[in-house]
């Protein structure tokens, strides 16, 4: 899925390639084309599980807006190793929630998530264990850190789980990435990352849906400037994501038969407009909604929250 060298940050993903298959459990014995309201659910869930992946592991892409620190990986790495300079507040800008850093003596730690500046408002954290360096020795690596995560407030509110960061080097850049979510609103996904040089070069994930649909994800990386996820239902529907250096992108949806039942744009705050054939639209924030599988032509649009990244 995440689809996380291109010479990005950490914190803003480099190019991929994401194939997934996906399905409840069969093929359809005769092909036919996805109702609004499964193509909007498959649409809008296989983003948002996205977004939230990279989100939790900082690798979100979020280069369009003036970061205030170093990505989540990088400043755990630094903070445990008593790095000069390191940032212990500031704002987390893949959740949009303000933190404060503290390490204890044995290197375990925390980072306390906050909805205002003045961090009166709890909103989370991202908790981690005594790291497991290599032979015992701080700072000789493979380091292996396990960080769990919990969201209490904000867009991704709900969302928890679990972070491995085998850590090849101290700069927090390089390694390999098991994590194991649940968004807010019932999905889950596992997902292994390579990272390199701050970016993630490949990756692999096995996704299940609300209604028990499963997805699993293979992700590669290019060098074109551009993540592309190629998306693959059971049922033999398609799904084609791309997402630009600013967490933006398009997506098209095409059914079993063959013909084209969505498509759309997202932007890099989570808003996803689907267009469908006949030419109604519906507007959903991916991160934020509760309601995937709304039909335009059965109701009003969607609305949709306003976003800290605008």
């Amino acid at each position: 899925m995440v689809k996380r060298s291109s010479g990005f940050p950490l914190a803003a993903l480099s190019l991929g390639i994401l194939l997934v298959g996906c399905g409840s459990g069969g093929s359809s014995a005769k092909k036919a084309s996805l109702n609004k309201a499964t193509a909007q659910k498959f649409s809008v869930a296989t983003i948002r599980v996205m977004r939230a992946a990279l989100a939790m592991t900082g690798l979100a892409r979020r280069v369009s807006r003036a970061h205030s620190g170093p990505a989540r990986l990088p400043l755990i790495l630094a903070a445990v190793l008593r790095t000069r300079d390191t940032p212990t507040t500031g704002l987390d800008d893949d959740t949009g929630l303000y933190y404060s850093l503290a390490v204890q003596p044995d290197d375990s730690g925390q980072q306390l998530l906050f909805t205002d500046a003045s961090r009166t408002k709890p909103a989370g954290s991202f908790t981690w264990t005594a790291p497991q360096w290599n032979g015992g020795k701080i700072g000789d690596y493979p380091a292996l850190f396990h960080i769990a995560f919990q969201i209490t407030a904000g867009d991704f509110k709900g969302d928890h789980g679990t972070i491995d960061f085998n850590a090849s080097d101290a700069t927090g850049g390089n390694g390999t990435l098991h994590v194991v979510l649940t968004t807010g609103q019932g999905e889950h996904s596992t997902s292994d990352f390579v990272v390199r040089n701050g970016t993630v070069s490949s990756g692999k994930d096995k996704i299940t849906l609300t209604d028990g649909t499963s997805c699993n994800e293979t992700d590669t990386a290019d060098s074109t400037g551009l993540l592309i996820f190629n998306i693959i239902f059971d049922d033999g529907s398609n799904e084609t994501i791309d997402m630009g250096a600013d967490g933006s992108g398009t997506e098209t949806l095409t059914g079993p038969d063959g013909t084209q039942d969505a498509s759309g744009t997202y932007d890099s705050a989570g808003t996803d407009t689907l267009t469908f054939p006949d030419g109604t639209t519906n507007t959903v924030n991916v991160d934020t909604s509760t309601d995937d599988t709304t039909p335009p032509d059965e109701t009003k649009k969607v609305r949709t929250r306003s976003s800290r990244y605008r």
